[in-house]
């Protein structure tokens, strides 16, 4: 569809950013939110070669002490694309909450249960347009993640702060649409939703995030899965679907746990659903890997056009078909997506 608002970051009340800059990201269209994120993604790869193909014949600990002495930030395009917006995304809030969480690594009582990557509904270069409430605005519609599920908003809607204030204050999805989904004669503020339902044999949404030790007990590699497959949003604003695996690296510096560039890699690999026919339909193969660095993370993901759906469709995958593997100095760890 065509969009009359033009793109900007913008602020909106939704009952707890403070009225001082951006506070959302506005896109146009999900294809100009998609090429975003891939074209954020290519500058923080072209960023890191910069840095790592001058001095990779240096082993990893060399590597990342000339990271640290020299000031060399891995996430600088990102950067510069929130502060070019007057944005403070989730990317930059959970930043902060890791940073925080390592630098307490040698702390009684700190574990690896209480890592921040535990909480988030949403990973990856994606966080960088997400604030740190999960909004995001495609042409005049609000695309608001929660722990039960999404909820997309009409922007123009007299009740629209007024449900993102009670989304962010507590109140689920299901009270919030009895208040503002509205009816077929007088539609709501709500124009679309989705509610996860993971009870079946078939999993549809997946956020979780795994630990794994490595034969030398100073190293971690983590595991993230991410899996969002739903099309919602009416008046034909189609999310893109995705698989997502990414692999985190971890060393233990001292008494402290740090990021670390490890060469590792990331790959997703089994088999997934036709979105078009769904749970219990032949599932299709996949085997997609990310390219093998020195990187603090590695990320692969699967995207699955829902360009030509005319209703809401799931992209899943079924109990113990699709596993995310993420690799490091020569130990592969693998677990399936699962609900």
């Amino acid at each position: 569809m065509e969009c009359e608002l033009e793109p900007h970051g913008l602020y909106f009340d939704n009952g707890v950013s403070p009225s001082t800059g951006n506070n959302m990201m506005h896109f146009p269209s999900w294809d100009s939110f998609e090429y975003t994120i891939g074209h954020l993604d290519n500058l923080v790869e072209l960023h890191e070669d910069s840095f790592v193909i001058p001095n990779d014949l240096l082993s990893e600990d060399a590597l990342n002490d000339l990271e640290e002495s020299s000031g060399f930030e891995e996430d600088q395009p990102l950067i510069d694309y929130e502060n070019s917006h007057n944005f403070f995304s989730l990317r930059a809030f959970a930043r902060i909450k890791e940073d925080n969480w390592l630098d307490n690594s040698d702390q009684s009582g700190w574990t690896w249960d209480d890592d921040p990557d535990n909480d988030w509904l949403i990973h990856g270069t994606e966080q960088t347009v997400y604030n740190q409430y999960y909004e995001v605005m495609i042409c005049s519609f609000i695309f608001k993640y929660m722990e039960g599920g999404v909820i997309v908003i009409d922007s123009q809607n007299q009740d629209a702060s007024s449900i993102l204030n009670s989304a962010n204050n507590g109140v689920p999805i299901e009270e919030l649409l009895t208040q503002f989904a509205g009816s077929n004669e007088k539609p709501g503020g709500i124009t679309d939703h989705v509610i996860y339902d993971n009870s079946g044999v078939c999993v549809f949404k997946v956020t979780d995030t795994k630990r794994f030790i490595l034969s030398n007990p100073r190293y971690r590699v983590k595991g993230i899965q991410h899996m969002s497959g739903y099309s919602v949003g009416g008046n034909g604003l189609k999310a893109y679907f995705k698989y997502k695996s990414i692999t985190k690296n971890y060393k233990k510096k001292g008494s402290k746990w740090k990021k670390r560039r490890i060469k590792s890699y990331a790959k997703i690999v089994g088999e997934r659903h036709d979105p078009y026919l769904g749970c219990g339909s032949p599932l299709i193969e996949v085997d997609k890997r990310s390219t093998i660095k020195k990187r603090r993370r590695r990320k692969v993901v699967i995207r699955v056009n829902p360009e030509s759906y005319n209703s809401p469709s799931q992209l899943g995958t079924e109990i113990q078909k699709l596993e995310s593997v993420h690799w490091q100095r020569g130990e592969t760890f693998r677990y399936y997506y699962e609900n």
